[in-house]
């Protein structure tokens, strides 16, 4: 590229031969004001997935393409990808996501460029369920004054949506993140942005992020998936009380029972009865709601009765939407 990048854009690809062209068409789409370069850290496919990649750069100036020769893991090729950046700004896309709007990086900068205390600008965005034709907005909630507590206790972030200043995130030390072997790669180094720095929240629907293996057919193993996905959360909670306890409002009780009591909610959506009634019994402040609970599944037909309860209550319920949550497109 002839000019210096304002913006690098980061998209991290593994064996996504189907949605990695989608992903790039998206991102060279954008139409600024500024030059950008598009960093694509391929982790060492063994699909076509490279050679798309490298197809791509040779038809588009600003992609620049890295080839790992072996596999890195998600966190340490983000880590590379980053270190990589020469752009002001930093956004990103995984490559099986792609933007829908074509002026996402240019309201984002335009927004960091004016509101210099802000370090990070997040957006909404469209939860679709591959195959089924489902799709829900997840609206996100704004910055709270304290967004550090609000995003530990609630990580309402979609991942693809955010664009932060890059001296920012430079300035801080990240090593001992990276020596906790955390899988997520975004969340930890958002805790940091966020216990230092301002959020702005831009209300438009800028990104289509892809839920894979999420149908009411297989509901089980996405759910499954959420506790897991669940006990990393707690994990890195749980570092960051410890990290920062002066700061820290959010206790390691509050945090085991968010993960207590989103496990016991999947297991009954699953009537896995007996699961259920173990994360509801290691609830640490348990409610009149969930000692009524323990009580209804310890009955014969108890597993029954609050499942016929539920779907009453929630006639519409589909899997997408216990996974996620949001409000259902047009």
């Amino acid at each position: 590229m002839n000019h210096s990048p304002l913006a690098s854009l980061v998209v991290l690809t593994y064996n996504q031969e189907k949605s990695i062209g989608r992903t790039l068409d998206s991102l060279v789409r954008q139409k600024t004001n500024f030059p950008y370069e598009i960093i694509v850290c391929d982790d060492c496919s063994t699909d076509g997935t490279s050679q798309i990649v490298l197809d791509y750069a040779s038809k588009y100036s600003q992609i620049v393409p890295i080839i790992n020769e072996v596999n890195l893991g998600l966190v340490k090729n983000h880590a590379k990808a980053l270190s990589l950046c020469r752009g002001k700004y930093r956004a990103g896309c995984a490559g099986d996501d792609f933007w829908i709007d074509d002026y996402k990086l240019q309201k984002q900068v335009d927004i960091l460029e004016t509101h210099p205390d802000v370090c990070l600008v997040y957006t909404d965005a469209v939860v679709n369920s591959i195959g089924t034709g489902q799709q829900f907005v997840r609206k996100c909630p704004d910055p709270q004054e304290d967004v550090y507590n609000q995003l530990l206790s609630n990580t309402f972030l979609t991942a693809p949506t955010i664009c932060y200043r890059m001296s920012m995130y430079t300035s801080i030390d990240l090593h001992d993140i990276l020596e906790q072997h955390f899988i997520m790669e975004d969340y930890p180094l958002l805790l940091e942005l966020a216990y230092r720095y301002k959020f702005y929240h831009l209300k438009d629907a800028t990104v289509n992020y892809q839920v894979d293996r999420i149908t009411n057919e297989n509901v089980e193993q996405a759910l499954l998936d959420s506790c897991k996905f669940a006990a990393e959360t707690l994990r890195v909670q749980k570092y960051f009380i410890n990290k920062y306890p002066d700061r820290t409002i959010m206790t390691e009780h509050q945090a085991e029972d968010n993960y207590f009591k989103i496990c016991y909610k999947d297991m009954l959506f699953l009537k896995r009865r007996k699961e259920a009634l173990k994360y509801m019994k290691k609830v640490n402040n348990k409610t009149l709601y969930i000692n009524l609970m323990i009580v209804l599944l310890h009955l014969p037909f108890g597993a029954d009765i609050y499942d016929w309860y539920y779907r009453k209550k929630h006639p519409n319920t589909s899997a997408l939407s216990v996974y996620f949550g949001g409000e259902a497109c047009e």
